[in-house]
């Protein structure tokens, strides 16, 4: 068996023919292991076992998934009719019903049809009260990379000249009306090693994204960078979170232009959680006050870059509990 890559030799790996997803040879091998797979476990068990579980995902009386937004609720529903799945909306009364009546917004399946493509829905973000737009992304095949394309959902429509981003690794949230916060590795120098965005830009309607103002960085090594607007408050409230690898990041509060703190919400313990000695509210739980960050555990202002200063505290964690390390 051939062990390489090794830690002492890295870039010496005789599978780097596997990182061409779509590659010949690739899509050779996954056909190939496929068959074995199956000549060594298929048969008549595996078979009712495939139908079964294939029955129980397709009932029609299954319990739809459902996010709120805006007074309605959305879901996207999947079924042997629609396999790609169909977004679609209703009110929280109507959905309180024993056969609620939905609205559909988009049939994923006539999309990928109309424009010959492998399209799944990967996730959606509705811009804020006053606004009729979303944020679609939209994955070729399940893969990580999506397209980002803006959505009327009164017309139930894709905005030709509206926000479109070419396929990377990333997602966006609304700021504004008129703005959109991307994390994306799309551009140049804009991915980690990991290929996720490296970088958060505030894009504005109109603007080339090569334009974009970046008010946000981590370095290459970190796995990505992620973002998100709170508007439980009078004014929108930045969260950035700076995934150093998938147990270990860093999370960062925003409540005032250039003014950020460091902090990780959602801390367990048995009794309400604290951080540098500081009590942040909400009880055993976990759940914090952003008030009491702001005014306790306020950080230097970055001036330039988000985290070019000392963060307030790092986690990490394990299957089993996570641990939060506060500056002194």
């Amino acid at each position: 068996m051939d062990d390489r890559p090794t830690i002492a030799a890295p870039d010496d790996d005789p599978h780097l023919w596997l990182e061409e997803v779509e590659g010949p040879r690739a899509l050779d091998f996954v056909v190939r292991q496929s068959r074995l797979t199956l000549e060594k476990f298929g048969g008549a068990k595996f078979e009712r076992d495939r139908d079964a579980l294939a029955a129980i995902y397709d009932r029609p009386d299954n319990i739809p998934y459902i996010y709120r937004r805006r007074g309605l609720v959305y879901n996207l529903w999947k079924d042997d009719n629609n396999p790609r799945g169909l977004w679609r909306r209703t009110t929280l009364a109507e959905f309180r019903k024993a056969q609620p009546q939905w609205e559909n917004v988009l049939d994923v399946d006539r999309l990928a049809a109309d424009e010959n493509a492998d399209w799944l829905l990967n996730l959606t973000e509705i811009a804020p009260e006053g606004s009729s737009r979303a944020i679609l992304s939209l994955s070729r095949g399940g893969s990580d990379a999506v397209t980002l394309r803006e959505f009327d959902l009164d017309a139930k429509v894709f905005i030709e000249d509206g926000f479109v981003l070419s396929e990377a690794k990333g997602s966006a949230a609304w700021f504004d009306a008129d703005t959109i916060l991307l994390a994306s590795a799309y551009g140049k120098d804009m991915a980690t090693r990991s290929g996720y965005g490296r970088t958060i830009r505030r894009w504005r309607r109109g603007q080339p994204i090569g334009e974009a103002t970046v008010i946000c960085e981590t370095t290459p090594d970190h796995m990505g960078l992620y973002c998100g607007v709170d508007r439980t408050s009078a004014a929108p409230r930045l969260w950035f979170v700076d995934m150093i690898d998938f147990l270990n990041k860093h999370v960062w509060l925003e409540d005032a232009p250039g003014g950020r703190s460091s902090f990780q919400p959602g801390v367990r313990t048995r009794t309400a959680p604290r951080l540098a000695g500081i009590p942040l509210g909400g009880g055993p739980a976990g759940a914090v006050d952003p008030r009491r960050i702001a005014a306790g555990l306020r950080g230097r202002d970055a001036g330039g870059q988000a985290l070019d200063q000392e963060p307030l505290a790092r986690t990490t964690q394990n299957r089993h509990r996570r641990c939060v390390a506060a500056r002194p």
